[in-house]
């Protein structure tokens, strides 16, 4: 039986290796403002105030949307980015070559560990970022935030962003160069976190619709009920890189949840050969990598439910054989679900819009506390000057 007789819902990625050009271009600006998709087709959006723009940044590019209160989203665009982006970033995700992780919080130890002892030298990333890092993210939050500015007629200071699994020392490294743009991590403003980021398996697994609230001002961060446990096997197939990884959630907000996690910066689709030899050695090594992913959550015994397929490639014919020849005997479940709840149009935006869904439920159940507790305060005040 083919992989295509399970799917249940849909596949996010781009088209097929065959009418793609395997050539990066880099340093391209793409607008995109005439996409729109959700619940409304409406024009005249309103409360454009209290919408909110999610960024997700890539492994090689990063794009943006916008999800206004009546629940459009609007896909607003594409910045490409350059050698040095490309480098830096993959330098970031690279640290999760090395195979399957230990447990949440043997990890954070681990990751803590390491910062101590490398201490805030400038030398690595580690401690405080290096100059050519942080001009390097200021490029392109920069570029992004001149092409998306008109597109909303507005300023955009605070956002959502999205990014590639990394250790939370190197995400703080985004911080810095947000403030050199002019822009604000929603995230880390209203929380008061040093991490100003979503994980980007979160951000595409909310993009897909799931992990978020039926109320829009529901506490989803906090009720653990949203769901039933997930047990997913997350594969990204990007540009420059290919990850995979086993994560089990309950709600998108929740962090720590990668079971089992592995980034190759030598797997993305531009490595991909055209002969047939060196090719099939290309597809031997994805298929090693989502083994050990899902030997690495075995013994857990729990069936993996659900295989999100995302990135720009994540749609692609050949992976997805792969994926159906690594899933026969392993512990799935017998009607497991591959997501294909998104076109190979709207993929490339897939995790930019969950970032957007995500900090838009957060902030309008901020707002709305914020103002009970307003209320709340001007009765007593009415009550004591009653007295």
């Amino acid at each position: 039986m083919r992989l295509s007789h399970f799917l249940n819902v849909t596949l996010a990625a781009a088209g097929v290796i065959k009418t793609q050009q395997q050539i990066p271009i880099v340093g391209n600006v793409v607008p995109d403002a005439g996409m729109e998709v959700a619940q409304s087709k409406a024009k005249d959006v309103t409360g454009d105030s209290l919408a909110m723009v999610g960024i997700h940044f890539t492994s090689s590019y990063a794009v943006a949307s916008v999800r206004y209160p009546n629940g459009t989203v609007r896909y607003l665009a594409r910045v490409s980015g350059d050698a040095g982006y490309i480098d830096l970033m993959s330098r970031f995700v690279d640290t999760w070559r090395l195979g399957g992780l230990p447990d949440p919080q043997k990890r954070l130890k681990r990751h803590e560990c390491i910062k101590a002892l490398l201490g805030s030298s400038k030398d690595d990333t580690t401690g405080i970022p290096l100059p050519q890092d942080v001009d390097t993210l200021t490029t392109i939050m920069k570029d992004m935030r001149k092409v998306v500015e008109p597109e909303l007629n507005a300023p955009m200071p605070n956002v959502a962003i999205t990014v590639p699994r990394m250790p939370e020392y190197l995400q703080e490294e985004f911080q810095e160069p947000l403030r050199l743009s002019g822009l604000e991590s929603a995230r880390a403003k209203l929380e008061r976190i040093d991490t100003p980021v979503y994980q980007e398996s979160n951000a595409a697994y909310a993009g897909l619709g799931y992990g978020l609230c039926r109320a829009a001002l529901e506490d989803c961060s906090s009720n653990s009920q949203v769901n039933e446990h997930d047990n997913v096997l997350y594969l990204n197939f990007d540009n420059s890189s290919f990850s995979a990884g086993v994560m089990a959630l309950q709600n998108a907000y929740q962090d720590h949840v990668m079971y089992t996690y592995a980034t190759n910066v030598d797997l993305g689709w531009w490595n991909l050969p055209v002969f047939e030899a060196p090719r099939a050695k290309f597809w031997a090594q994805i298929h090693a990598m989502i083994t050990t992913a899902l030997e690495g959550w075995a013994e857990y015994k729990e069936p993996i439910i659900r295989v999100m397929l995302v990135g720009d490639h994540g749609a692609d014919e050949e992976l997805a054989e792969v994926v159906h020849q690594v899933m026969l005997g392993k512990c799935v479940a017998d009607a497991y679900a591959v997501d294909r709840s998104v076109n190979s149009e709207e993929v490339t935006y897939l995790a930019a819009r969950g970032a957007s869904e995500m900090e838009w439920h957060m902030d309008g159940l901020r707002y709305t506390r914020q103002t009970e507790l307003q209320r709340s305060r001007e009765r007593m005040l009415d009550y004591e000057g009653d007295e």
